[in-house]
């Protein structure tokens, strides 16, 4: 079967579509992927790439990528952002035109974040009429009011109006959250055309048995180690860290250690400043996602939080999946969905959003208790990489897989 990837986020840069194209690559469909110049996190150019090229790679693992330029995030200003989002939807959207004459099955959209990605999808799609999935990781325009990046009643209004528009343009809406569906369906879209498709873990996220010896980064080993990884960003409502750690400040054996970069790493360093806590937090930068198994071989928690807000009660924070699946307890400090699926789970202990002394208590609870390792298990039966990906193959092949 010959696959059309739309999304403005492939490698480098590190996002679940990655692996779903490696995955339906393995099993013998040809993928070509339209993308951006990647700039993520960074918000510069990836080395080895800049606005004009490079325009076409082979994977090594086989599919044909297409990069379009665009305008790159920077500093991730707001206007910064909108450049970006818009130059890819309008660049790449002339782009699929030249790729009309390639055979292609189905069309598959990728939205992380914005909603504007699945415009040159509809492009493509209008020439072809041929089915187009589209797998929802983010929800607009909640999102986008959530952290404040727009205000404006009358931009929020044709925000809506472009979602209604694609959904009803879509033949598939795959949602990465079973509570994304109400929020779906208020745009009129017919049930039959939800999905529920969650994100995984990637197979090198696993529980180790060997030390794999990276005690020089994770410090003295009687320490109650905390692991934050991911983004450090708005919607991660780092400063609830902050406040459970100020909390705890007497605690002279807990110590954070984060993994990771974003925008408000700066603020937090500053934070943690200002707190006199420098010697408890341990910021050890960004690392291959491979790597990531490695530190969390020495934490005794894994750290997930979002900031307080409905959108974000719906979600699923793709480190979840991650962090069940090395089978080491979870402290979330989460609302609805995520927290929801924490507990049945069994697999840590969770508190709401923003609340920084439940979390702390939380933390005091899990260093003294004998918490158990459920969350492997759940995490085969329910977003195994194996499970996910023959389900979204029978879907592409099928062409009413709702039926």
């Amino acid at each position: 079967m010959n696959i059309l990837v739309i999304t403005n986020h492939f490698y480098p840069e590190n996002f679940k579509i990655n692996d779903l194209v490696d995955g339906l690559t393995e099993k013998g469909h040809k993928i070509r992927v339209v993308t951006q110049m990647p700039n993520y996190p960074s918000g510069n150019f990836h080395s080895g790439f800049h606005f004009f090229g490079p325009l076409k790679e082979r994977h090594p693992k086989g599919h044909t990528i297409y990069r379009v330029p665009v305008f790159p995030r920077l500093e991730g200003k707001n206007w910064q952002l909108v450049f970006n989002y818009l130059s890819y939807a309008l660049f790449s959207s002339f782009f699929v035109l030249f790729l009309l004459r390639k055979p292609v099955d189905k069309i598959f959209v990728y939205e992380t974040s914005p909603m504007t990605v699945g415009i040159p999808a509809l492009v493509f799609k209008f020439f072809k009429r041929i089915p187009l999935y589209f797998w929802i990781t983010d929800l607009w325009p909640e999102s986008l009011m959530a952290v404040g990046a727009v205000k404006n009643k009358v931009i929020l209004k044709l925000v809506e109006w472009m979602v209604k528009f694609i959904y009803h343009h879509c033949d598939y809406i795959l949602m990465a959250s079973q509570a994304f569906k109400t929020s779906i369906l208020k745009f009129g879209v017919p049930e039959k055309k939800l999905l529920y498709f969650p994100q995984w873990a990637e197979e090198y996220y696993r529980p180790l048995t060997e030390d794999p010896k990276l005690s020089q980064f994770v410090g003295h080993e009687n320490f109650f180690k905390l692991m934050f990884a991911g983004n450090i960003g708005e919607a991660q409502s780092f400063e609830t860290l902050t406040q459970a750690a100020n909390i705890l400040k007497e605690e002279k054996n807990i110590h954070w250690y984060i993994l990771g970069n974003g925008r408000r790493k700066a603020w937090a360093n500053e934070e943690i400043i200002r707190l006199g806590l420098q010697s408890n937090f341990h910021f050890l930068g960004s690392f291959p996602p491979e790597k990531m198994s490695e530190f969390f071989y020495y934490a005794d928690g894994l750290i997930v939080s979002l900031k307080k807000a409905e959108i974000f009660a719906l979600t699923i924070p793709a480190k979840v999946q991650a962090y069940l699946a090395c089978e080491k307890p979870i402290l979330a400090s989460l609302d609805g969905e995520g927290a929801r699926i924490i507990e049945e789970a069994n697999a840590g202990f969770t508190s709401e959003s923003e609340n920084a002394a439940a979390l702390a208590q939380n933390i005091l609870q899990l260093q003294n208790s004998t918490q158990k390792k459920n969350g492997r298990q759940y995490f085969e039966k329910n977003f195994s990489r194996a499970l996910l990906l023959s389900k979204i193959e029978s879907w592409l092949i099928s062409s009413k897989p709702c039926d």
